[in-house]
Parts: C-alpha cells; structure tokens; sequence
C-alpha cells in the first residue's frame, strides 16, 4: 500500500485532483495546510480522516486518511501552538499495527518540543511533514541551528530519512528546495520505496510517495466462500427452529457464512502481482479438468482445460497492459517488491507483437485535472443544423450561416477517421495545411477519432487565434464532455493536450458535423482519411482499451 504526503496549500480549491493518480492510487493521504476550519464537511469515497484545524488564526490544519477496512484512533493532537501542528494517529491492519506522525512547522522544526513523545513509540511508525528545516543531508544548500538539533537527534534516534535530494518545493520564481521530509522507524527501512511526485498539482509543494510492501502483503488475499455447507446448514436452522425472529436468523446465518470462509493471505513469493480471486478459481477449475482429462482421456474435458488456461494467460495481460499503461502511476513502476518476472514480460512483449507492435506503443496516462469551467467548450445538438433529419441542403446553409455568425473569428480545423477490414488511418485538414496517417488497425473508430484530433492540436493549431474543430464523432465528443478518471486514455490524452493550450490562454471550442451531410470541411477530412495508403507515414499509437477488447473477442 502507499502513503502520499503533500502540502496542499488549501484543500477545498484542490479536490478536483483528489479524483487523479497518484492520489487514487495511495490507500493514505497525509496533506499539510488544509486550510479547512472545523465546520468544513469533507467526505470522499473510501477514505476515513482525521483532521485538525486552527482556531484562533487562519490558514493550517492537518489530515490523515486512512482506508475504511482498518481502524484508527488519535494518539496525539496540537493544533493551536503557531510554531508547531502535529497529528498522530495509531492504525489497525489485521496484524499489523503502525502509527502516521503528521507535522506542520511554519517557522521551522523545533525537535525539542516533541522529542519526548517520539520516543514514546513503539509501534512501527512514519513521519510525514513540511518541517521548513533547510540541510546538506537531505539536499538543502544551507543550514540553520534548528536543522543541525534535527539532524543530531535523528542520528540517534530509532528513525531514518527518506528524502533523497530531489526537491519537494518550488516557489514562483522557480527555485527549489527540501523541505518536506519523510521519515520511518529505522526496522522499516528495507520494506519501503519513497519517490517525489513531478507535479505540485496547483500547489507549490510535490506530493511524496511512500510505498509499504510489508503492509502491502498482509493486506492481498484471497476470499472463499463455501456456499453448499452455509445454504445446508441455513435450511437446517430454519426447519428447527419454532418461531424464527428477524435478529436470530440473521445472527445464525452470520456466523455460517462467517465459518464457511476461507481468507487466504498472498505473500508476493507465492504469486505474481496479477493474480486475483479470478484467476484463483480458473486455476482450480483447470487442475480439475487437468485431472479429469488425464484419468479419462476425454476431448471436451481436455478443452475445458486449456480454455481455463487461456482464460489465465488473458487475465495476466489485462493486468500487465493496464500497468504499463499507468506507467509511472502503477505500483510496478515504483515499489521493488511487485517488480515483474521476466516470464511476464517476455508474455506480454509476445502477445502485443501479434498486433505488431510493443508495449512502448501502448496511450499512457497523463496527469489531467477535472476543470470546472471544462477545458473547453463543446457544441452537440446546440445549432440546427446538427439535426441529421434536416434535408441535406438545409445542414449546409445553415452550418454556413452558424460559422459565419458564432465562430468567423476562429481558426477552422476538421478532423476524421475511417476504418477498413485492413486498415485504419486518421487526418485532418485546415485552410493552410493537412495530415493523413496509417494507424495500427486494433485501435477502434472511436480511439482513431480523438487521436485525430490529437494530432490536429499538435500540427496544425496555430498560437494567435482560437480554435474551432470540426468532428463527426459524436461519441467522441461527448466522451471528452463527460470527462473523468474512467475516460480512456485517448480521451485523457487529448484532455491533457487542452489543458497545457489552455494555460497559454487559447480556447479550443469543439463542434460536432453530422457526417455525410456534404459539409465541405467534414468531407475534405473524410477523403484524406480514406485515401491513405500504405506509404503513408505510420504512427504506432495503440488503445490498451482496444487490445484487452480484442483479448476478450479473439482468446488465443
């Protein structure tokens, strides 16, 4: 599991992030400078905090968030000292027990005030915070009196850093320092990996991420539930019993299920990081088909056989493009302990290659804020000529009459994609110049579509004017309308591609055309898309989403 640790700098202007990694991909949140005062009502799926808030001045305030199937109690609390903020709380995970130490120092870490508790601890525990302590240790380029008592009592202490020299906060003018400091009893150290974040999410602090594969362990594992003996047992008791009363059978029906489960802990020696309750039960239905198979020498059980089988290898690959997909948000990427084996890799490169391709190839995600206004303005069923039941004569009038009035200023680009049993290739046209490309033929219409208007941004939008693109996807763009971290990644990545035109103040405004309807930009696009060849350039992009749909179509 990962604990992520940030300065936010104020929290209520910043939740929009809370629904992007690293944050959905951290089961603890540690956030510094809150800012939120005590009659502030702060719920997120899957998360239990405690916090505290300043009375008597504005701005501070701590919180930890802690998953909703451990349990947790506060342990210590100060809040209104102005040189110092501190939240500790002690956390309850099966068999494991740990504390999370949350400081806020504005003036500077002052050891002395909180060296007696520190070495009240026993348990394991992490120490998270923006200590505003400068030193050459952990990459400061000074030092002052408080960080040389901070330095002297860590050396003594039970306690490690984590910090490299990687800095954790950038001011306006952009210079960098370490400030933020993550720490851990010293017994921890070999069990943790702890990277900076490369964005400050609107803040001007980098979250820290700390990845746990001890707590990580005693958390996977597998749930059997054993339904023959619970329905047996269930009839029983309700064939025995005179006058059942709503409490009793619950409370009898509990305890059976609760005995007829099975939880299974997985240790990461035992199984691959993609193994799921899923493949647990192919892999027990395959040894009994195996066995089956062999006794009797039968044909469909030999076939039942390999089709679990095949069902395993096709879960693995799911996981492992998803993960490579993630790319630096994945837990593979950053926690030493769920590295892949070479087997799985070499699987993966294999299957990808019967799409001709490799995992490089494969729409990464992007980090992309949910904006509120949108990244952009959207135009679906607004004007009238986006009325496909209208004669075509009418759509074409009054798609002129539309540009002329509402959008004369804008720089005009449309966008199209075409998919052949052969081939699938995208392009795009403006009044100065066009593009056309051959794509890999596994991405869909609708992958095709957006990355369409991808390359559109990159090639042809030009600085000093708005932008008008013209589409006759309209699953496209209402995918991009309706963004969220379930979008795909093509989405994403055209959403990232707006979010970094929009902080150069441009304004791209998205109209969708009904196809076919002889608008002339929309069919200039439409033949350039169809009449690519096989000299035309090839980009390697692939949808993951289109490869585990063809996994699932086309098992192998």
């Amino acid at each position: 599991m990962s604990f992520l640790q940030w300065n936010c700098r104020s929290l209520q202007n910043k939740k929009i992030w809370l629904h992007q990694p690293p944050f959905t991909t951290s089961e603890f949140w540690v956030f510094q400078e809150t800012f939120l005062k005590a009659d502030d009502r702060l719920s997120f799926p899957n998360k239990i905090f405690f916090r505290t808030h300043r009375n008597n001045r504005t701005g501070g305030g701590l919180l930890i968030g802690i998953p909703p199937n451990m349990s947790g109690h506060v342990i210590f609390e100060n809040s209104n000292d102005p040189n110092l903020e501190m939240l500790a709380v002690e956390i309850q995970s099966h068999n494991v027990t740990f504390t999370i130490v949350n400081i806020y120092a504005p003036h500077g870490f002052d050891i002395h005030q909180v060296q007696n508790f520190f070495s009240t601890l026993k348990t394991r525990t992490f120490i998270f915070g923006d200590f505003n302590l400068h030193h050459p240790f952990w990459g400061g380029k000074t030092s002052t009196p408080k960080s040389e008592e901070f330095l002297d009592w860590l050396n003594q202490s039970h306690f490690s850093i984590l910090n490299t020299s990687t800095p954790t906060h950038i001011t306006h003018n952009f210079t960098s320092s370490v400030i933020d400091l993550t720490l851990c009893s010293a017994a921890l150290l070999n069990e943790v990996y702890c990277y900076v974040s490369d964005c400050t999410f609107e803040s001007d602090h980098l979250p820290i991420v700390v990845s746990w594969s001890k707590l990580t362990n005693a958390t996977k594992y597998l749930k059997t539930i054993y339904w023959n003996p619970i329905l047996r047992d269930s009839n029983n008791f309700l064939q025995s019993i005179a006058d059942p009363t709503v409490e009793i059978v619950t409370e009898k029906i509990s305890h059976t299920i609760n005995i007829n489960t099975k939880n299974k802990i997985l240790t990461n020696n035992e199984y691959p990081p993609w193994w799921n309750i899923a493949c647990n039960n192919f892999c027990q239905l395959k040894k009994i088909m195996w066995k089956k198979a062999r006794n009797s020498v039968s044909v469909p059980d030999w076939i039942r056989y390999k089709k679990y089988r095949n069902k395993i290898k096709r879960l693995a690959l799911q996981f492992l493009i998803k993960q490579y997909a993630n790319h630096s948000f994945s837990p593979l990427m950053v926690n030493n302990e769920l590295q892949l084996l070479d087997k799985d890799e070499n699987t993966l490169k294999n299957s990808l290659q019967n799409y001709n391709c490799s995992p490089e190839h494969l729409l990464t995600l992007p980090i992309v804020p949910r904006h509120d206004p949108p990244l952009c303005e959207i135009f679906l069923q607004k004007f009238r000529f986006q009325n496909k039941e209208n004669p075509v004569s009418l759509i074409v009038n009054d798609f002129s009459d539309c540009i002329n009035r509402f959008f004369s200023d804008h720089y005009i680009i449309a966008t199209d994609a075409s998919k052949s049993h052969v081939s699938t290739s995208i392009a795009g046209i403006s009044c100065n110049q066009s593009f056309s490309y051959r794509i890999n033929p596994i991405n869909s219409v609708f992958t095709a579509e957006v990355l369409a208007i991808c390359v559109a941004i990159d090639e042809l939008a030009i600085v000093d004017k708005d932008i008008l693109i013209l589409s006759d996807s309209f699953s496209a763009l209402n995918s991009l309308k309706n963004l969220n971290i379930h979008s795909t990644y093509a989405i994403q990545r055209l959403a990232s591609k707006l979010f970094v035109r929009q902080t150069f103040n441009q304004n791209i405004t998205f109209l969708w055309v009904p196809g076919h309807s002889e608008i002339l930009w929309n069919e200039k696009a439409d033949s350039l898309a169809k009449n690519t060849t096989e000299l035309s350039q090839f980009i390697e992009w692939i949808s993951p989403e289109d490869v585990i749909a063809n996994l699932k179509n086309n098992p192998t």
